[in-house]
């Protein structure tokens, strides 16, 4: 709980960064990604308290203006976002800490260049190579069989592993730069989407950024998938690829099932922020999945709380009931297709790994051994990992719904 700060108390607040936004200003701290929708006179009253006057001192000029707001109550309340560092002096417990940025040391003058428009524009003269050359050279398009270039199931788990985190270090590097080019820090990790192992950067910092600076972080990814894939493309007709052309191939296979992912709007991918932030919203996926968990509670039969879409507007609103319906048949559908197709394949893949380690002990075939084992472990390895980070990161998730649906009027943006 907040310290009461009693008049007349100093307020002290951490960095924070602000951007309008229609009648509100969003308002929040870039370096942990929390941040809210306020309106004018809330920053009016952040910035007077941060230009060093007190509470008493801002609250009389609330009631000379004739504006009824109990500042105290304010600040607490701000207080209570992790917003403020200390009251009257004191610090106030509980604050969020200050989380460092993946690769500090790495500055927006640093990678500026990479988004200036002839940047951009280089990058679309490579995408459009690519796609020309698929088109005139028939041995250079994409084909699962790319993927299969040997008969040792271990060989090929453990080279399009590394190719793939290869890829997404790129891809997940490039939204860090894009953010990073607008001054915005941002944090690389690893996680889960559904059932399946990611990494992430968050970029939570850019709710002070531009429109325009969010879309490009948003794309910056996919961005470069597309340049590497007609990068390796061009190379592989013009018999100049970098890396052996079979693994070139399985490259660009892989680079392009991952830009296909990232089309399933359902889930919280790159397409999904961009879709979110043409339709202009702010929690387009939490509320869709608060709304979708109050009408189940009300199918149940179990008294619901108010209405979770009752602070927004109707156009709003109306995008996240639709956006709830592609949430769910989504979801329903990735995860049949998970319990029918992908779970038996992990299974039959675990079982013929385990197979050919049992039979290479006994015959005495280190290759069979060594295959065995590599398939174990990269890809019982794998689910291990997912299993871990689900458990972890649901927790923070399930409170933050169960507050969200105890206090459906919140506005908080994270």
């Amino acid at each position: 709980m907040a310290p009461s700060t009693g008049a007349p108390s100093s307020v002290e607040f951490f960095d924070l960064s602000a951007r309008a936004e229609g009648d509100d200003v969003i308002v929040g701290r870039s370096d942990t990604g929390d941040f809210v929708a306020l309106p004018t006179l809330g920053w009016d009253i952040i910035e007077a308290l941060r230009d060093g006057s007190s509470v008493h001192e801002v609250q009389d000029e609330m009631e000379d203006a004739g504006v009824e707001v109990d500042v105290e109550d304010f600040v607490a309340d701000l207080a209570g976002l992790g917003f403020v560092r200390t009251i009257g002096g004191d610090l106030v417990p509980g604050a969020p800490a200050y989380r460092s940025p993946s690769l500090p040391w790495l500055h927006a003058h640093h990678v500026r260049f990479l988004v200036a428009p002839v940047a951009l524009l280089l990058y679309a003269v490579a995408v459009v190579a690519g796609v020309v050359t698929l088109v005139v050279v028939p041995r250079t398009r994409p084909s699962f069989h790319d993927l299969l270039f040997t008969t040792s199931t271990s060989v090929v788990l453990l080279v399009t592993t590394l190719l793939f985190l290869v890829v997404v270090a790129l891809h997940e590097l490039s939204h860090l730069v894009s953010a990073r080019a607008s001054g915005v820090p941002a944090r690389i990790s690893m996680g889960t989407r559904l059932y399946s192992l990611v990494a992430q950067t968050d970029v939570s910092g850019l709710w002070a950024a531009s429109r325009r600076d969010r879309l490009r972080t948003y794309l910056a990814g996919m961005v470069t998938d597309l340049v590497l894939a007609s990068v390796l493309i061009v190379a592989r007709a013009l018999k100049l690829a970098p890396i052996p052309d079979a693994l070139a191939a399985a490259a660009v296979v892989l680079i392009l099932v991952g830009v296909a992912g990232q089309f399933q709007l359902f889930m919280r991918t790159d397409v999904y922020f961009v879709l979110a932030e043409l339709a202009r919203t702010r929690n387009l996926f939490e509320d869709a999945t608060v709304l979708t968990l109050h009408t189940l509670a009300r199918l149940l039969g179990h008294r619901g709380s108010d209405d979770p879409l009752a602070r927004l507007d109707d156009r709003e609103r109306r995008v996240v009931l639709r956006y709830a319906w592609v949430m769910v048949l989504g979801t329903a559908a990735a995860l049949s297709t998970f319990a029918v197709l992908l779970l038996p394949a992990i299974v039959l893949l675990l079982g013929q790994g385990l197979q050919r380690l049992r039979a290479g002990l006994e015959t005495g075939d280190v290759l069979l051994v060594t295959d065995g084992a590599l398939t174990l472990l990269i890809e019982g390895g794998t689910q291990v990992l997912v299993l871990v980070l689900m458990l972890r990161s649901r927790r923070g998730w399930v409170r933050d719904l169960r507050q969200r649906m105890a206090a459906p009027g919140e506005t908080e943006q994270t």
